[in-house]
């Protein structure tokens, strides 16, 4: 219950920087833009050993993340290419809070199992990072060749028709022609 009232009240405070954004004509490219350049930072971080800095900015640049998309939706700017990412085992949203719990919890020259949890974190990052990317190549193919078979229905039928004329087409001939 506690932790439901904590969700609620974060995601009020999401709606208003939404609903602000929207309204104030930002592009969510922008925010796009803005969370990259921050996640850019962060790797320059954790490649400096910098991990809690690393974390803590990590949670600011994925606030980006978080806004990019709600705000297309809300000023009615949103692409088929942005929707596209929403498929997979370990999802953008699931990476950066493993992400954060490695980047929190690990202090450099520290033996403690609970003081250095980056190198477990790398790992399910690396396997579910896989696992992810064969399902979307999959969903993906899936995608394109269920919209290549519609097309090919819509197709058909309409050459079927110009070329040679279905029952009920060639009956309203032969009444168009009777009574001409």
């Amino acid at each position: 219950m506690f932790g439901a009232s904590i969700g609620r009240g974060a995601q009020r405070i999401i709606d208003a920087m939404v609903r602000w954004l929207a309204h104030g004509h930002i592009n969510p490219n922008v925010l796009t833009v803005i969370g990259v350049s921050l996640n850019v930072g962060c790797g320059l971080l954790f490649g400096f050993g910098l991990f809690f800095w690393a974390g803590i900015a990590l949670i600011v640049a994925n606030l980006f993340d978080m806004l990019d998309g709600q705000v297309a939706r809300l000023s009615g700017r949103v692409t088929r290419f942005g929707g596209f990412r929403d498929v997979g085992f370990l999802r953008r949203p699931e990476r950066v809070v493993l992400f954060i719990i490695g980047a929190l919890s690990t202090h450099p020259g520290s033996n403690n199992f609970f003081a250095n949890r980056m190198p477990a974190v790398l790992w399910v990052l690396a396997v579910g990072s896989y696992w992810t990317f064969a399902h979307r190549m999959y969903h993906t193919w899936y995608e394109l060749n269920k919209v290549g078979l519609k097309s090919e229905e819509i197709s058909k039928p309409a050459a079927q028709s110009a070329g040679s004329p279905g029952p009920e087409r060639r009956a309203e001939q032969t009444l168009v022609q009777k009574a001409g």
